[in-house]
């Protein structure tokens, strides 16, 4: 039966996103001050994905892009503090593998990019800083060998 079983997706594509969110407030009385603290966060993302697979050609590509932002508040009755922060990374990752008989050939890169930035006050004693933050990644992937091995899980579901 597994000799009989063929799987092959010749074009594949799907989109995919996320959300979440929270909140926080608390207030209570700690001799000899009265505190609340308040926070609020979130994120959102999506994805792309495409996947294209031949007798010749397994390409596999996606790109995403994710975002979030927070922002909090503590106050007491001797000082105000506050914060703030935004992140956004996109990144695009291909891999393109080429298929001649039994030998495979793969080039491919992997680039993403994290922007951040925060903020911060408090009043007592009184302190501002404001923080950014880039990073950059890229990878270059290449390769060469023998053999082919491709959707083992859908295979095994399959069976």
């Amino acid at each position: 039966m597994l000799q009989n079983f063929k799987y092959r997706i010749n074009k594949y594509r799907a989109i995919s996103y996320s959300k979440n969110g929270s909140s926080q407030f608390e207030q209570y009385n700690q001799v000899p001050m009265d505190v609340k603290n308040s926070y609020a966060s979130g994120n959102l993302g999506a994805a792309y994905y495409f996947i294209k697979s031949t007798e010749r050609i397994l390409l596999t590509a996606n790109t995403g892009l994710y975002s979030s932002v927070a922002a909090g508040k503590a106050i007491t009755q001797s000082a105000e503090n506050t914060s703030s922060n935004f992140n956004v990374a996109p990144s695009i990752n291909v891999l393109h593998k080429w298929l001649a008989k039994n030998n495979v050939t793969e080039l491919g890169a992997i680039v993403n990019y994290n922007y951040g930035s925060s903020k911060y006050r408090q009043t007592n004693p009184v302190n501002k800083e404001k923080n950014n933050q880039d990073i950059y990644a890229v990878a270059i992937l290449t390769g060469i060998g023998k053999g082919r091995l491709e959707n083992v899980t859908n295979m095994q579901n399959g069976l």
